[in-house]
C-alpha cells in the first residue's frame, strides 16, 4: 500500500544528567478540578413598537399536576424514580397507576426550595396497596401501611430538600390514584436556562402553573424532561396584558414559538424526542402580565381543564420509621455500584461533583463495549473502569476508557473486552447538580475490528538485541496503545514503526517522525508509518536500565503519533508561533487550564524555535518536554499530551494519564546551556546537555539523514 509522502518534523530526546529537586504531591488524582461552564443567555432587545419572540416561566407559580390513564412510567427504584420536578409553594399533583407482580413499587420524585405544608394521599385501591415518604438517601421518613383497600394518608411539614414517594404492593395488582398537595411560599422561576425551575417529567402528564412577568421580572424559565419522545403542547392563556411563550431545546435553540397579539392565547404543539427542554414565557414591551400555563406530552385527557385539588383523608399517617434503602439506588462507590443484569442498558439520573453514579456489569465473552452520556444540563463525564486487584478502589490504569468533552456536550466512550467484571462510573463537576442519560451497549465478538496497535520493525543495528531491551521497547507501545483505545479509521489501525540504531558522538538519546500516512474516516490525515533512530553509544545505559530506555522511546513514540510533529502539518493549525505557545482553544489548552488551575483554556508555552515540544521552564519533566531526567525520574505522561492527540485527531483515554502538575517542581530544570558531555565505560554521562534536534539545531545526522551504517546495540553491550 502506498501512503502519501507528507511527513511530519523529526526531533530528538536528550540526556540531562544533573538531578533535579522536586516535592511530589501525594494526591492520586490532580487533573479532576471543576469544569463547570456557565450557560450564556441569549439577547433579548426587544424594540417597544415591534412584535417579537419571548418567553418565561411565572413569578410566583402556582402548579397542578395530572396524568392520563393507568400509566407505568413511575420508576420501580429510587434510581430511576419519575421526577415530578420542583413542588415548592402552591402545588397539587395527581396521577393514576397501578403496581402489582410485575411491578411491586412505583417511586416518584421532587423538590422542594422552601419549607412546605404538604398532604400526600393514596385511593381509589382495588388492592392492598402502602404508602411511603423516604428521604434523599431512601430513608423512610413516614409512612402509611392500612390494611385492605383503605386510603393511605400522610401529612405534616417538609423542610427545603429532595424527597421520594413509594407507592407499594405484595398484591397481584392494585391500581390507585395518587394526589399531593402543598402550600407555602412560592418560588420564583429562574430568569436563565440555568436557573429554570425544575418542571419534572413531563411524559403523559399534565402540568399547570399561574404565574406574572412584567417589566422586573422579564423571563420565566421551566425545565422539562421526556423519558419517551411524543407531541408536546403548550398553551397561555388568561393572560391580562401581552407575553410571548417559546419552546427551547437543551442547547437553547428555539424550537416553536408563539406571539400573537394582545391578550390572545398562545399556543405551541411540537413533535419532540426524549430529552430535556425548556419553556419560556416572557412579556411583549415588559408590559405586567398575569397568565396560565400548561404543558402535556402524550397527553390523553383535556388538557385545558383545570386540575381538582386532591381530597387526602382525615386519618393521619403512621409515625416517621427508620428503614434501609430498598431500592438499589446507584451507589457513589465500586462496592455500593448498582449491579446490572447485561452490559447494555439505559438510565437517567443526577449528579455533582460530591455524587458520582456508580453501574456494575459483566460479560461472559469478548466484545465491543460503548456507552454514551447524553441529555447534560452541566458538565459531567462518563469513564469504563475494571478494578483488576479487586480493591474497591480505581487505581491507576484501571480506568480503561474516558473521553470528555467540554460543558454539556454529549460524551462516548469505546472499547474491546474481554470477559470479565466492569464498571460505569458517571460524575458531575461543580456544584450543581446535572441530569443525564446513560446508554451502554455490548456486542459479542472475536476480535476488534477497530483496533489501533502499534508494530515495531527492528532494522539495522538492533537485528540481535537483548530479551530485557526487546520488553522495554515493547511496553513503550502498551503505554500508548492505552492512550488510544480504538482507531480513528472505519477499520483497525496498524502503525508500523522502523527501529534503527546507530552509534553516533553527537549528544542525543533517540530521534523519531512519522514518514507516511493516510485520511481517516473524518478526513484527517494521520500516520500509518514512523520512524525511530536510536543513539546506541549510550547503550550501556539502556542495558543496565532499560525501563530508562522504555522511557525515552515512550516520548519518541508520541512524536511518531503528531506530538510536535504534526502540530502545523496536513491542515492543523495548533501553534501561535507569535507567542511561542499551543493555541488555548483546543482539547490540550482546556485540559492545561486544569492543571494551571485557571479553569479555563489556556495557551500552552511550547519550545520556542523548534515547536516540537512543550516548554522545559514551564511544563518541567512532563514526558513531552526536550530534555530527558535523570536516572530513576519519572517523566509523566498527562493529560496535556493526551489531550493534544485528540486535537490531532487520536480517539483517546485521559484514564491513561500519569498523575501531574506543573506546581510539584520546587524549582526550573537543571542543564538548559549545552556543555560538553563524557561517555564513560559504565555508561553514564556528566555535565548538562542541550536539545540538539534536528528542527531545532540542524542535526540531521541524529535521524541518520546523512548517514551509511551504524554500529549495532548487540556489539556495543557486549551480546554475543
Amino acid at each position: 500500500m502506498s501512503y502519501p509522502s507528507s511527513q511530519g518534523s523529526a526531533s530528538t530526546r536528550k540526556l540531562d544528567t544533573q538531578p533535579r529537586l522536586q516535592i511530589h504531591s501525594a494526591q492520586s488524582n490532580l487533573l479532576n478540578t471543576a469544569r463547570d461552564t456557565a450557560q450564556s443567555s441569549t439577547s433579548r432587545n426587544r424594540a417597544s413598537s415591534t412584535k417579537q419572540q419571548g418567553f418565561r416561566f411565572l413569578k410566583a407559580p402556582a402548579l397542578q399536576v395530572q396524568s392520563s390513564g393507568n400509566q407505568t412510567l413511575g420508576g420501580n427504584t429510587i434510581g430511576n424514580a419519575q421526577n415530578l420536578g420542583n413542588l415548592s409553594g402552591k402545588s397539587a399533583y395527581s396521577r393514576n397507576d397501578i403496581v402489582g407482580a410485575n411491578n411491586a413499587s412505583d417511586f416518584f420524585k421532587f423538590a422542594l426550595s422552601k419549607n412546605s405544608n404538604f398532604k400526600l394521599s393514596l385511593g381509589k385501591l382495588t388492592g392492598n396497596a402502602d404508602l411511603r415518604l423516604l428521604k434523599s438517601n431512601g430513608d423512610t421518613l413516614t409512612k402509611s401501611t392500612r390494611s385492605g383497600t383503605q386510603d393511605e394518608t400522610l401529612q405534616g411539614k417538609l423542610k427545603a430538600g429532595t424527597y421520594y414517594i413509594q407507592v407499594s404492593t405484595n398484591d397481584n395488582n392494585a391500581s390507585y390514584s395518587l394526589n399531593l398537595k402543598g402550600s407555602g411560599k412560592s418560588l420564583d422561576a429562574g430568569n436563565s436556562q440555568s436557573a429554570a425551575l425544575d418542571a419534572g417529567n413531563l411524559s403523559r402528564t399534565q402540568r399547570r402553573y399561574s404565574g406574572q412577568v412584567g417589566s422586573r421580572d422579564v423571563d420565566d424559565y421551566y425545565r422539562v424532561t421526556l423519558s419517551e419522545g411524543g407531541s408536546i403542547k403548550l398553551l397561555a392563556s388568561g393572560i391580562s396584558g401581552d407575553v410571548d411563550l417559546q419552546l427551547l431545546n437543551g442547547n437553547g435553540a428555539v424550537l416553536g414559538k408563539s406571539t400573537n397579539q394582545g391578550k390572545a392565547n398562545e399556543s405551541i404543539s411540537q413533535n419532540v424526542g426524549a430529552g430535556t427542554y425548556f419553556v419560556r414565557v416572557s412579556p411583549f414591551s415588559n408590559a405586567k402580565s398575569n397568565y396560565t400555563l400548561d404543558m402535556a406530552s402524550n397527553y390523553t385527557g383535556n388538557t385545558n381543564n383545570p386540575i381538582a385539588s386532591p381530597t387526602p383523608s382525615s386519618t393521619p399517617g403512621s409515625n416517621p420509621t427508620p428503614s434501609s434503602n430498598p431500592t438499589g439506588d446507584p451507589g457513589n462507590t465500586l462496592g455500593s455500584a448498582e449491579v446490572k443484569s447485561s452490559a447494555a442498558f439505559s438510565r437517567t439520573q443526577q449528579v455533582n461533583q460530591d455524587d458520582q453514579d456508580f453501574y456494575r456489569f459483566s460479560v461472559s465473552q469478548s466484545g465491543v463495549f460503548t456507552a454514551n452520556l447524553s441529555g447534560l444540563t452541566g458538565d459531567a463525564d462518563v469513564k469504563l473502569i475494571q478494578d483488576k486487584n479487586n480493591n474497591g478502589a480505581v487505581d491507576p490504569g484501571e480506568v480503561l476508557g474516558w473521553q470528555w468533552e467540554w460543558s454539556t456536550g454529549n460524551e462516548s466512550i469505546r472499547r474491546f473486552l474481554q470477559a470479565g467484571n466492569y464498571f460505569v462510573e458517571v460524575m458531575g463537576y461543580g456544584s450543581s447538580v446535572k441530569d443525564y442519560t446513560l446508554n451502554t451497549n455490548f456486542k459479542a465478538q472475536g476480535s476488534d475490528d477497530r483496533k489501533f496497535s502499534l508494530k515495531l520493525n527492528y532494522k539495522d543495528g538492533l537485528s540481535n538485541v537483548s530479551s530485557a531491551v526487546r520488553t522495554a521497547l515493547e511496553n513503550a507501545t502498551k503505554i500508548w496503545e492505552s492512550v488510544i483505545p480504538y482507531s480513528s479509521f472505519n477499520g483497525a489501525h496498524t502503525l508500523n514503526v522502523d527501529v534503527v540504531g546507530i552509534n553516533s558522538s553527537q549528544e542525543w538519546l533517540a530521534a523519531a517522525t512519522n514518514t507516511g500516512g493516510q485520511t481517516d474516516a473524518n478526513g484527517k490525515w494521520m500516520p500509518t508509518t514512523g520512524t525511530i533512530r536510536i543513539n546506541t553509544s549510550y547503550s550501556s545505559t539502556y542495558n543496565n536500565n532499560p525501563e530508562y530506555l522504555k522511557e525515552v522511546v515512550t516520548h519518541e513514540l508520541g512524536h511518531v503519533l503528531g506530538i510536535g510533529t504534526l502540530w502545523e502539518k496536513n491542515g492543523r493549525s495548533l501553534i501561535d508561533r507569535s507567542t511561542n505557545t499551543y493555541k488555548a482553544d483546543s482539547y490540550a489548552g482546556r485540559a492545561y487550564g486544569e492543571v494551571t488551575n485557571t479553569l479555563q483554556p489556556t495557551a500552552i508555552p511550547v519550545e520556542a524555535g523548534s515547536y516540537g515540544h512543550w516548554d522545559e521552564n514551564k511544563l518541567q519533566d512532563e514526558l513531552m518536554t526536550p530534555f530527558a531526567e535523570s536516572l530513576g525520574t519519572k517523566m509523566p505522561l498527562s493529560q496535556v499530551t493526551i489531550a493534544s492527540l485528540r486535537d490531532i485527531g487520536w480517539n483517546v483515554n485521559y484514564g491513561a494519564a500519569d498523575t501531574y502538575n506543573t506546581t510539584l517542581a520546587l524549582m526550573s530544570p537543571i542543564g538548559l546551556s549545552q556543555d560538553q558531555v563524557t561517555s564513560t565505560s559504565t555508561g553514564t554521562s556528566t555535565g548538562s546537555t542541550k536539545c540538539r534536534c534536528p528542527i531545532c539545531a540542524g542535526a540531521t545526522e541524529a535521524l541518520g539523514l546523512n548517514l551509511v551504517g551504524s554500529t549495532s546495540l548487540t556489539s556495543a553491550i557486549g551480546i554475543s
